[in-house]
C-alpha cells in the first residue's frame, strides 16, 4: 500500500494546473542545508528564490539556524527525496507560489498532516495585502513585528515560530491588511505540522 503513494501524490499536479501555474517544471535550485535544526518542532523551511520576498525569508530562517530548501514550480522532487519522510514528526513551512503551496498541502495530508499557517499576500506596486489564517499565538506575533514597522517577510518569521512552539492549537483565527491590487503578484505563506486529533485542520 505504501508504494501506491507517490502515485498519487504525482496525481495532484493537476491542481497545480488549475490555479493557473505557467507550467510545471524541474526545481530551480535543491539547497538543503546540512546544519541542525534550530528547534525540533521545524523540521525545514522552503522558499521560492526567485522571488526577492522569498529570498529575504529563507534568508531570515537560515541566518537562525533553520534548515532550507528552494523550490521553483514544481515541489514533487522535494516531496520524494525529503519532506516525505520526514514531516510526520515536525513541521515545514515556506513562502511559495500558490500553486506550489497548494500541491505540498494534499501531498502532505496523504501523510496526516495539515496546515497549522495559511496566508495569501498579494504584491502590489508599493503595497501588499495579507489574508492570514493561523492560531491566535502565530497572529499575535504576526501583529506585533507588524505593528512595530518589520517587513513582512520578517513577521512571517515570528507567526512561523510562534506556530511551531504550539502545532497542535485547536483553534485558528483569520486576520486580513491592506488593500488588494488588481493583477497584483501572489505569494502563499504556510505551516504544515503533524496535528493532534483534538486540532482542527484544513
Amino acid at each position: 500500500m505504501t508504494m501506491s503513494k507517490p502515485v498519487l501524490a504525482l496525481s495532484r499536479r493537476g491542481a497545480i494546473a488549475g490555479l493557473g501555474a505557467t507550467g510545471v517544471g524541474l526545481a530551480v535550485a535543491d539547497r538543503l542545508a546540512s546544519r541542525p535544526l534550530a528547534g525540533a518542532s521545524l523540521y525545514k523551511i522552503v522558499y521560492d528564490d526567485r522571488e526577492v520576498e522569498g529570498r529575504h525569508f529563507g534568508a531570515r530562517f537560515a541566518a537562525a539556524g533553520f534548515a532550507t530548501a528552494t523550490v521553483g514550480d514544481d515541489p514533487t522532487w522535494l516531496w520524494f527525496d525529503d519532506l516525505h519522510h520526514h514531516w510526520r514528526r515536525a513541521g515545514v513551512a515556506g513562502l511559495t507560489t500558490p500553486a506550489v503551496a497548494l500541491s505540498l498541502k494534499l501531498m502532505a495530508e496523504l501523510a496526516g498532516v495539515r496546515a497549522v499557517i495559511w496566508g495569501l499576500h498579494q504584491i502590489g506596486l508599493g503595497r501588499t495585502s495579507h489574508d492570514l489564517s493561523a492560531t491566535k499565538p502565530a497572529l499575535a506575533a504576526w501583529k506585533r513585528q507588524a505593528d512595530a514597522g518589520a517587513a513582512w517577510t520578517e513577521a512571517l518569521h515570528g507567526m512561523i515560530v510562534a506556530a511551531a512552539a504550539q502545532p497542535t492549537a485547536a483553534a485558528r483565527f483569520t486576520h486580513a491588511s491592506g488593500a488588494r491590487e488588481d493583477g497584483a503578484r501572489e505569494m502563499v505563506s504556510w505551516m504544515l505540522a503533524p496535528v493532534s486529533k483534538g486540532s482542527a485542520g484544513t
